[in-house]
């Protein structure tokens, strides 16, 4: 009993002897964005099309043709042959009021002669012109003529330059006979006679003379075609 109150006495010394240590409470940091929210909130750029939704407009160009339509109208150059046709048009196409052919024949005074094929197709018109065309397409023009009293026999005149260009064919035959380049003059204007029958057939005459120029060598020329005509037109 004694040795029971001495213990609990010794034990109330002991707990009167301790100091009592002071402990200060442990506190948990506060969010500041509890403290202030508006401090936290993330701050995102304005859109300044939600602020001014007039300065976001695309504003496009503006087609000049809206403005004025007439300054877009595509100006396509004017084809002059749609203005005026008939300085476009080609010459017309040949065609003959008489076909002739038959044989033609060059001779070149100590150079021999050539024979060969010729066509010749004339063109006529009451006023007593003709226009023609042979194989090689060398033009001719003149006039012709009725001669005697049957009606049915022309005498034809080829004009300046249809002479010249049946004395350039002649010169190209006397070119490959002589083997050297020639000129024709004639010593007088071609002779051509048409002669037909009732029914516009007939024959072609050509006769023509002359010399080669710078030269006293002679040359001839003699043509004979028949064939008649396509359109009656000479004969009445």
């Amino acid at each position: 009993m004694y040795r029971i109150r001495l213990a609990v006495v010794l034990l109330g010394i002991s707990f009167a002897a301790s100091p009592v240590l002071a402990v200060d409470p442990i506190l948990p940091s506060l969010d500041p964005c509890l403290l202030s929210p508006e401090s936290c909130s993330e701050i995102f750029p304005i859109d300044p099309c939600i602020s001014n939704p007039a300065s976001c407009i695309e504003i496009l160009p503006i087609n000049p043709c809206i403005l004025n339509p007439a300054s877009c109208i595509e100006i396509l150059p004017i084809d002059p042959c749609v203005l005026a046709p008939e300085t476009c048009a080609g010459p017309p196409p040949f065609d003959p009021d008489y076909a002739f052919g038959g044989m033609q024949k060059v001779k070149v005074a100590g150079a021999g002669k050539q024979v060969s094929v010729t066509m010749q197709m004339f063109q006529v018109s009451g006023l007593g012109l003709f226009t023609g065309m042979d194989e090689e397409d060398h033009d001719y023009a003149g006039a012709w003529v009725p001669v005697g009293k049957s009606g049915r026999k022309f005498a034809l005149t080829l004009d300046t330059a249809s002479q010249a260009a049946l004395a350039s064919k002649i010169a190209a035959v006397a070119t490959t006979m002589t083997g050297a380049v020639q000129n024709v003059t004639f010593s007088r204007s071609p002779k051509i006679v048409v002669k037909l029958d009732d029914a516009g057939d007939g024959t072609l005459k050509i006769k023509c003379k002359g010399v080669l120029d710078g030269t006293n060598v002679r040359v001839a020329y003699k043509a004979k075609l028949v064939g008649g005509s396509i359109v009656r037109v000479l004969l009445p």
